[in-house]
């Protein structure tokens, strides 16, 4: 019994002293058929480790949002993203003044001052950053569920796609370019020619940012609408840009 108890009395203490942070087996079984590929992924922007200690990444954006008549607003921004905890902020101006934003995984979202969009528009297009920037991370961080995984042929390019499920059942799909294992779009909701879904293009190594400790990140992509005839089509939705990135780092 006093064997137990101090076994109880550890195990006690090291749920207190590890406190919330990325998983210690992120690539468990529960990614299934995708743990290669993810495996892959994460190592082709740097190392693991190193990712797991990041707590905060800034940089300035700069954001072109296209309405429903195609009509564009840009804004430059000031990014704060707490890459595992799941928030991101944001500092912005616009003609009215000085305005700010935080918005946060659990959809939970607030504003302050007078932003160019509206808050909704504002909110969904914060989340889409702060989910496109982490990629492969998104995963390892057991905010979605893989459904499946297979080998593929997306805009000419061979990739390894994988579908998954994240919060609020949204269905998403990751396709990363079997040659480089970098991630190279990201469909969101239906992706079937003439849907409502979007789809999210990165470039390749030149549109990623080269980080401290072999780390690398997105810098620029896109997200357009499905196409009435093809996946990708060729109306966008919103054009980000990132400059000036930091990255801090746990001790």
């Amino acid at each position: 019994m006093r064997l137990a108890h101090v076994s109880l009395i550890l195990t006690v203490a090291g749920l207190i002293f590890t406190g919330c942070k990325p998983p210690e087996d992120p690539l468990g079984n529960r990614l299934g058929p995708a743990r290669d590929v993810i495996n892959a992924s994460v190592q082709a922007i740097g190392s693991l480790p190193d990712w797991q200690k990041v707590t905060n990444v800034s940089a300035t954006a700069i954001v072109a949002s296209y309405d429903a008549d195609g009509n564009k607003t840009v804004d430059r921004l000031m990014l704060n993203m707490d890459i595992w905890g799941g928030v991101i902020t944001a500092d912005g101006a616009s003609p009215q003044g000085a305005w700010s934003a935080r918005v946060s995984d659990d959809g939970t979202c607030t504003t302050t001052g007078s932003p160019s969009l509206g808050k909704e528009a504002l909110c969904r297009e914060l989340g889409t950053i702060l989910h496109r920037v982490r990629g492969p991370l998104n995963m390892l961080a057991e905010r979605e569920q893989v459904l499946s995984a297979h080998r593929d042929r997306v805009d000419g390019i061979n990739v390894n796609r994988v579908a998954v499920e994240g919060r609020g059942k949204t269905k998403m799909v990751y396709y990363f370019d079997a040659a480089t294992n970098l991630l190279r779009f990201v469909s969101e909701g239906d992706e079937t020619p003439g849907s409502k879904g979007t789809v999210t293009i990165y470039g390749q190594r030149e549109s990623y940012a080269a980080l401290p400790n072999g780390l690398t990140m997105p810098r620029k992509f896109r997200v357009v609408k499905v196409g009435q005839h093809v996946m990708i089509g060729d109306k966008p939705v919103l054009d980000v840009e990132l400059s000036d990135i930091t990255v801090q780092k746990s001790q």
